[in-house]
């Protein structure tokens, strides 16, 4: 496949050796994707704090077809979203196994967006949005 560019949330990550980093993202595009961050948990790294959770950004990777893993080129962060990351409880279970489907397409992103926008502005609406959700499920 080659080269990947999608926007995507990041939904997981886990330490993968002494330096780098498994990350698994929700793209617009692709729908959910694994990628290896090579050197992501170095002091230095050139991805900083981009691979935070909840964090949306622009992905790019390499994809070339011998793995499910992709390799993480970079991830430009559009909104961190850390007031969310900071205050999990906020979020319940909105979006939990929901935010796992791996269908393609600007709907499915836009889910977890829209969960992610009310999660940052208040509680109440976030409880709102998960009974529409839910209410809609069939």
């Amino acid at each position: 496949m080659g080269l990947g560019r999608s926007a995507a949330v990041v939904i997981g990550s886990f330490p993968l050796g002494e330096s780098d980093r498994v990350v698994t993202f929700f793209s617009r595009d692709f729908g959910r994707l694994r990628g290896v961050a090579k050197a992501a948990r170095r002091l230095k790294s050139r991805f900083g704090g981009s691979l935070e959770l909840f964090t949306l950004g622009q992905l790019v990777f390499f994809d070339t077809g011998r793995s499910e893993l992709v390799r993480v080129d970079h991830f430009d962060v559009t909104r961190p979203f850390a007031s969310v990351r900071e205050d999990l409880g906020r979020l319940g279970e909105v979006g939990g196994p929901r935010m796992a489907v791996t269908y393609r397409g600007r709907a499915v992103l836009d889910l977890p967006l829209v969960i992610l926008h009310t999660a940052w502005m208040s509680l109440e609406a976030v409880m709102e949005a998960r009974n529409v959700v839910e209410a809609g499920a069939p």
